[in-house]
């Protein structure tokens, strides 16, 4: 979510789903383009589930509420005029 209805960059937030049918876990893995964030040690997406990287989870959890998983804040901005955002595993090889 890059261009938040709010236009309040701090709404901002970045959704992983985990289509595979384990879970999947994201120790070590990191955004490095677009935002910077690493995920802390045994953070899982469990199969079928979603994850969100947000960029204030404060902001996040009072707009959509404490049920939805939050692995934490990441640092800087989503462009509004598109850009590259990345996801590395934890050896650094791309994931998408």
């Amino acid at each position: 979510m890059f261009n938040p209805v709010s236009r309040h960059s701090d709404d901002e937030f970045v959704e992983l789903f985990n289509r595979g049918e384990t879970a999947q876990d994201l120790s070590g893995w990191s955004f490095a383009k677009g935002i910077q964030f690493t995920f802390p040690h045994r953070m899982r997406v469990p199969a079928g589930g979603y994850l969100v990287v947000c960029r204030n989870r404060s902001e996040f959890t009072n707009h959509y509420g404490p049920d939805i998983p939050v692995a934490g804040d990441f640092q800087g901005k989503l462009s509004h005029r598109g850009e590259t955002v990345q996801l590395t595993d934890a050896r650094g090889l791309v994931v998408d």
